[in-house]
């Protein structure tokens, strides 16, 4: 799948992924801008997951990278605006995330990466991106980092950003390992 110079509003789906799920694929996204966007699973405009077989132990992951593009006023119960999981692979690179929000709560296990999620051994490289104004209702007021999920977070600016329930205004990081270089990080609040 490529997409470029594409704009997408208002889209909403019942389960993953408001705009875009890419499960089990190959894909592109460069030059485009999702607004409000929405889903009642993860990912408010993309969601990133394998693609499981009954016959197979192991799904297809999938393989998705992310290019200059912007994220405004999205929104899902993890994810707000993109969530990554199950082994999948994010190449995220020169985008905007800005008020996005994941709405979910402590009792689903939801709520957390209130512009990005990444969970369940899924591997991120986040660069030269900015977080700003997004909202968890849980945790990573930006980004959540969970479940033996692998990040790379360099040249990025996390500004504004919050956590309303167990903390992380910027930043949720649990059972997962991050790196991070090079960012600036300013005026993210935790309220737990």
């Amino acid at each position: 799948l490529r997409l470029s110079d594409t704009t997408i509003e208002n889209s909403h789906s019942q389960g993953n992924g408001g705009a875009l799920l890419i499960a089990g694929a190959l894909a592109t996204i460069s030059r485009s801008k999702y607004e409000s966007c929405s889903a009642q699973g993860e990912g408010g405009a993309i969601a990133v997951t394998e693609m499981t077989r009954l016959l197979y132990t192991t799904g297809f992951p999938a393989d998705v990278s992310i290019s200059v593009v912007i994220f405004i006023n999205n929104s899902a119960a993890s994810g707000g605006a993109v969530s990554v999981n199950s082994n999948s692979s994010l190449l995220l690179n020169g985008s905007e995330f800005e008020d996005c929000i994941a709405a979910g709560d402590t009792s689903s296990e939801k709520g957390g990466g209130g512009a990005l999620s990444v969970k369940r051994q899924a591997k991120a490289t986040v660069t030269a991106c900015s977080f700003s104004n997004n909202t968890a209702r849980v945790q990573g007021g930006a980004v959540e980092v969970t479940s033996s999920a692998n990040v790379s977070l360099s040249t990025s600016v996390l500004r504004g950003n919050q956590a309303l329930g167990r903390g992380g205004g910027a930043l949720c990081v649990r059972d997962a390992h991050v790196s991070l270089e090079q960012n600036n990080l300013r005026q993210n609040l935790a309220k737990a």
